[in-house]
């Protein structure tokens, strides 16, 4: 049986823990195990700035979700 890899990996502004479960030719598939870090909220075009009128909000991925993450970030 193969041994299991714990990575760290960036998706979209949030950073992650999660397992590798597989790969291609420019991104692992990771399971999310944990949140290290949540997605930037507000308006992603013009950070810092609170008077705009556009606000995205971003939600971390669930735990076991599985996401492509880029290879080289």
């Amino acid at each position: 049986m193969g041994e299991e890899l714990i990575v760290t990996g960036i998706y979209k502004t949030g950073k992650y823990i999660g397992k590798k479960v597989g790969e291609r030719e420019a991104t692992y598939t990771v399971e999310v195990l944990s949140v290290i870090k949540h997605p930037i909220q507000g308006d992603l075009h013009h950070p810092n700035q609170t008077d705009e009128g556009f606000f995205h909000e971003r939600k971390a991925l669930a735990y076991r979700e599985k996401v492509n993450i880029p290879q080289k970030w």
